[in-house]
């Protein structure tokens, strides 16, 4: 499953960036940016965003808009409350 971090990092305003081990069919955030493979190809991604403040707001935006999409608030609900109902 995702961890705390990652679902953090995403809400938080810097950039997402997942080793491709860890999510390899990039299903968190299926978008090719985000992933990277090697040290080298993070600080390269990393020079990028710092140039183009466009690019980083886009980036922001929808990392942003996919916790819409694959956290599911019901679900997280009815797990919270059948958690604080068994004490």
């Amino acid at each position: 499953g995702i961890t705390l971090r990652v679902w953090e990092t995403m809400l938080s305003e810097a950039i997402c960036f997942i080793d491709l081990e860890f999510d390899k069919n990039k299903s968190i955030l299926e978008n090719e940016f985000f992933y990277v493979n090697s040290k080298q190809e993070f600080i390269e991604k990393v020079t990028r965003i710092k140039s183009d403040e466009l690019l980083r707001k886009q980036l922001l935006e929808y990392q942003h808009k996919r916790i819409d999409v694959i956290f599911n608030k019901e679900k997280y609900l009815e797990e919270l409350e059948k958690i604080l109902n068994e004490n």
